[in-house]
């Protein structure tokens, strides 16, 4: 006799499936598959809003996605997180951070407390707001900007930048976004020594260590089928990002994350020098 519990996963990983080829087969469109997709993430993003046994902290982890297991993240992985991009990119208080992606400030603000001046950089004007109201410091700036547009002009009354953490959001980005969002940064430097640390990148070789369940794998192949998307989204290997920093007069160093954070399981950290 097989258990419950896997009698049960099994009936849903045939169901998801089923459901899959269901609208394959019936035509739903790649775009609506992708509008539901994101509207999902959404949800997901804010539902802790209205839950009034979370502390103001504690949302600020779920609207970011600093969980695990349906958890936030403890202070001490917390702490091992923002320490990392600190040691690995030995920031000091004559350094002028960007911190890429930077959500609604939970690393801005550390960041904050060892450099010069940090500007945070988001595409979401929401969290920005949240940045503003619970994570601003006299030292640190919010810029509402889109990558793929970047706009060099607001970046005019900063000093140089020496250093970037682009931390938890390389996955929502292609290899040809990278390039370019490498050469803006290369441009705020303005010809001075350009360090940047790249956080829980999603390694391609680990994908099925992530999905490691029956169900998850099932769920997994059901994406791929319908539309080819993932729900991490881009996963790299460690070789491409030696080759683009070579490729860039740059160079690349990456490795592995401490046991502490909670994705070291299936993401790794890469410094990229430009001299």
């Amino acid at each position: 006799m097989f258990p419950l519990g896997y009698i049960k996963s099994s009936y849903h990983a045939f169901k998801h499936a089923a459901v899959g080829i269901r609208d394959v087969i019936s035509g739903q469109s790649w775009r609506r598959s992708l509008l539901d997709e994101a509207a999902d993430a959404y949800v997901d993003s804010v539902w802790c809003e209205g839950d009034e046994s979370l502390g103001e902290r504690d949302k600020h982890f779920f609207q970011v996605g600093a969980t695990f297991a349906g958890r936030r993240i403890t202070d001490q992985q917390h702490d091992e997180l923002c320490n990392s991009v600190v040691r690995g990119l030995q920031i000091t208080n004559t350094d002028v951070v960007v911190d890429v992606c930077c959500g609604n400030g939970i690393v801005t603000d550390v960041l904050a407390q060892h450099a010069s001046t940090v500007i945070g950089v988001d595409f979401s004007s929401r969290l920005l707001e949240i940045a503003k109201a619970h994570y601003m410091q006299q030292n640190v700036s919010y810029i509402q900007m889109d990558l793929s547009k970047p706009e060099l002009a607001r970046f005019a009354k900063f000093p140089p930048v020496t250093k970037v953490c682009f931390h938890s959001a390389l996955q929502y980005f292609t290899v040809e976004d990278l390039r370019e969002i490498l050469l803006f940064l290369k441009t705020l430097s303005r010809g001075e020594p350009l360090k940047i640390f790249i956080g829980a990148i999603p390694e391609r070789s680990r994908k099925f260590v992530f999905y490691k369940t029956f169900g998850n794998r099932v769920s997994f192949f059901r994406r791929w089928f319908q539309r080819k998307a993932d729900v991490i989204g881009s996963w790299w290997d460690r070789s491409v990002l030696h080759a683009l920093a070579t490729d860039m007069s740059g160079s690349c160093e990456c490795f592995d994350q401490e046991v502490i954070q909670h994705t070291s399981h299936y993401r790794f950290d890469a410094i990229l020098s430009f001299p």
